[in-house]
This record gives C-alpha cells, structure tokens and sequence, in this order.
C-alpha cells in the first residue's frame, strides 16, 4: 500500500506555535525580558519597566541609559571628569549638549549579586536553560 499526501508546512508551524510570531516566539520572548529583569541594575526601575517587546523576536529596553548600563563604565565630563554635578535643591545635571567620554571606571551596581554590566549577555549564557524550559513547558 503507498500513500501520497503533500504537506503544508506552514499549517504544520501554525497548528504547533512554532512560526515566526507564533505562541512559542512569544513565549521565548517573554521568558528572555523576565530573565533579564533579574539581571538588570535596579529590577524596579525605570529601564525594568520600559522593557518590552515591540514584535515577534524582538525586545527593546526603551530608557535614555540602558546602553550605557549594560556597558558598566562610568562616563564623565572631559573638562573636569565629573560623571555630574549635584545640589541638594534641584538634584543631579551635567553639561548640557556636551558628550561625555568613558572614563575606563566600572560602574557599581546595587541590590542583588546577579545586577550589573552586560545584563543582556549574562541573560543568555546564564540562563538560555530556563529559557527553553520555559518554552517547552508553555508549549505542552
């Protein structure tokens, strides 16, 4: 006995939530932002909250500093290598339209042994094995 069908691969993807943005992607991506939240300096700050996904595979930190936290290194101003300036009244400011420049000094992070630089990196070596597990177990 033979039989002859034709597969159609995408109602196969479809049907299993495996296409580009199907259940899975978007399982992985919610899995990868909880992930990284556990890594990210500050877990209820601003750059934690402004962390989301803006389509399938594809996840943004929408905060003016998050680059500049995930690199862990202090930068300041070039013409008295202050990060900032501070008064008790108005808070902290820096030169206005001046770029500032690395100073080659680690940033210090606070409130957790797993918060620092390169949040995004540690996320996906330290935890790609929770990750998929979380896939696997949101897809049975």
């Amino acid at each position: 006995m033979r039989f002859d069908f034709e597969l159609d691969a995408e109602k196969v993807k479809k049907r299993l939530g495996i296409e580009t943005d199907g259940r899975a992607q978007a399982i992985l991506d919610s899995s990868v932002i909880k992930y990284m939240r556990n890594n990210m300096p500050r877990k209820n700050g601003l750059m934690s909250v402004n962390t989301r996904r803006v389509e399938p595979g594809f996840i943004i930190v929408d905060s003016p500093y998050a680059h500049y936290m995930n690199q862990g290194i202090k930068y300041v101003m070039p013409k008295n290598g202050k990060s900032a300036y501070y008064s008790s009244t108005y808070g902290f400011w820096s030169d206005k339209g001046k770029r500032k420049i690395p100073s080659g000094e680690p940033l210090q992070y606070h409130g957790g042994p797993n918060r620092g630089a390169h949040y995004v990196e540690r996320t996906l070596n330290g935890n790609l094995k929770d990750i998929i597990n979380d896939v696997k177990k949101g897809m049975k």
